[in-house]
């Protein structure tokens, strides 16, 4: 009976959830700072523990250089995404190099004041144990998809992504106002720039997408929906 209580009780705190609440009392722990494009946030290597960020403003990547030189991306944050959070609090540094890439407004929060918080706050704490329990799951089912899905699928994939983030209508299309380079996109799927170029052109060609001042519509959200699921074969 008490397991069946724990258990409902998880699912009430994880649906009256608010990701903006979190944000709002993070934020009140911390100092708003500007910073620069091209700042490294983290390095690889570095000794010293980052502190948390909330980036209101600007755009900040995860990367990390192989040993012969390419560069793989592997996330791109946006206002309203935190980082180092979770290195805050298992005290284990970050594996990837961040760095700003636009001038960013950003909360900066010391780690001392995230681990006071977590032990005066119980609400705060499960906030953050959902709010990591969310992510792990993004992450694994990014790892299916990269498993299961061939190329085209991925870049599908990435332009709903980008029209969720930064799309608005046009014409009767959805215009993703983020200029994202075909470099970063095959930074970003593990392909070369190439591949993107080719399936690009390929959608384009399908009447799927066009692009309009450097920027890419999407001409029919559903169409596109209905040509991943077309494509959608597991790889051999």
């Amino acid at each position: 009976m008490e397991s069946k209580t724990a258990s409902n009780s998880a699912s009430t705190f994880a649906e009256i959830y608010d990701r903006e609440e979190l944000f709002s009392i993070l934020e009140e722990l911390g100092n708003e700072e500007s910073v620069p494009k091209g700042t490294y946030l983290y390095q690889i290597g570095q000794s010293k523990l980052p502190d948390v960020i909330l980036l209101k403003r600007g755009s900040v990547k995860a990367s990390h250089i192989t040993t012969s030189g390419e560069e793989y991306i592997y996330n791109i944050f946006r206002s309203g995404s935190h980082l180092f959070l979770l290195a805050s609090i298992t005290n284990e540094p970050p594996a990837l190099n961040f760095i700003t890439t636009s001038q960013c407004q950003a909360v900066r929060i010391p780690n001392a004041a995230i681990n006071d918080a977590l032990l005066s706050d119980g609400r705060l704490t499960r906030m953050l144990l959902t709010e990591f329990g969310r992510k792990l799951s993004f992450s694994y089912k990014r790892l299916r998809e990269c498993e299961n899905y061939n190329t085209e699928w991925k870049i599908c994939n990435l332009l709903l992504s980008l029209a969720e983030r930064s799309g608005e209508e046009y014409d009767g299309k959805v215009l993703i106002r983020e200029k994202i380079s075909q470099q970063t996109m095959a930074s970003m799927i593990r392909i070369s720039r190439i591949t993107v170029a080719r399936t690009l052109k390929t959608l384009r060609d399908c009447g799927l997408i066009d692009t309009v001042n450097g920027h890419i519509c999407i001409r029919d959200e559903a169409e596109l929906l209905q040509h991943m699921h077309y494509i959608s074969i597991p790889l051999e």
